[in-house]
């Protein structure tokens, strides 16, 4: 793992909306939303605060290397 930060995506279950977006199991999203991730309880409160929106925006370092990802989550 490279990030000092984040949350580690421990599995991907297929065709889901992650899945769809290139979420890897391995990568470590480091934002949500714009908002810095450092553990799980800050995933969580990132997660809850996009509660409505039809797409997260995540920052993802898969192997040292920082992308963004869109995950359509709604309608």
């Amino acid at each position: 793992m490279k990030s000092d930060y984040g949350v580690i995506v421990t599995e991907v279950t297929p065709n889901s909306p992650a899945a769809v977006a290139d979420i890897q199991t391995g990568d470590v999203i480091t934002e949500v939303g714009r908002n810095q991730v450092t553990n799980t309880g800050s995933f969580q409160k990132a997660l809850a605060d996009q509660k409505g929106k039809p797409n997260l925006l995540l920052l993802l370092d898969r192997k040292g290397v920082k992308t963004y990802s869109i995950v359509k989550i709604g309608k």
